[in-house]
């Protein structure tokens, strides 16, 4: 008879997220994950088969998270210059916020060796910076189409300064930022497009 789960899952799952987010892939110890996931490490590696294993479920989890609060408005079909203006508003919001002090895992990542070594978790940095920057064109089509913005604006040029405004906005929150100088940086990038 198999014994029955003792720890919840999902619980486990958002601390491992935590734990990451909170000292990086390097820096977090087995010890730190077995007290942030409840799990010893014998379960860990069941379910896992190593720390990178753990890594890349949290990455996963954390792209899904950020994705859908972040990317929805954004991605969705009616998006315009007031998608970007709102996730931008949101992103500085968070940012103002004990979870979003943390930053973001993906370029909290970026900036680790680990990305460079790794090439699965080197991609989901890239394929989710390539999401966020797909999300901004879209947007900016919808702005172009709606005339919010001039229709012979370059989309692509400009989504990837969104796209670098986006992960500066994380960043800078990482490193503690005040929300004033964040909207600023925000209000700035909303400025350029007009």
């Amino acid at each position: 008879m198999a014994r029955p789960r003792e720890h919840d899952e999902r619980a486990a799952r958002e601390g491992a997220v935590e734990a990451f987010l909170r000292t990086g892939y390097a820096a977090t110890s087995l010890t730190m994950l077995e007290q942030a996931t409840g799990l010893d490490r014998r379960q860990l590696y069941n379910q896992h088969a190593s720390k990178r294993g753990v890594f890349l479920q949290a990455l996963g989890d954390f792209t899904d998270r950020a994705a859908a609060r972040f990317l929805g408005k954004l991605e969705a079909p009616s998006a315009d210059l007031q998608a970007i203006r709102d996730t931008l508003h949101d992103m500085v919001d968070v940012a103002d916020t004990e979870a979003g002090r943390l930053g973001c895992l993906v370029c909290n990542t970026a900036r680790e060796p680990i990305a460079q070594q790794d090439a699965a978790i080197g991609e989901v940095v890239e394929r989710y910076f390539a999401r966020i920057e797909r999300a901004y064109a879209n947007a900016l089509r919808g702005a172009g189409r709606s005339k919010q913005i001039d229709p012979a604006t370059d989309r692509r040029r400009t989504a990837r300064h969104l796209l670098a405004i986006h992960v500066a906005l994380c960043v800078m929150s990482r490193a503690g930022a005040s929300a004033e100088t964040l909207r600023d940086v925000a209000d700035g990038a909303l400025a350029s497009l007009r």
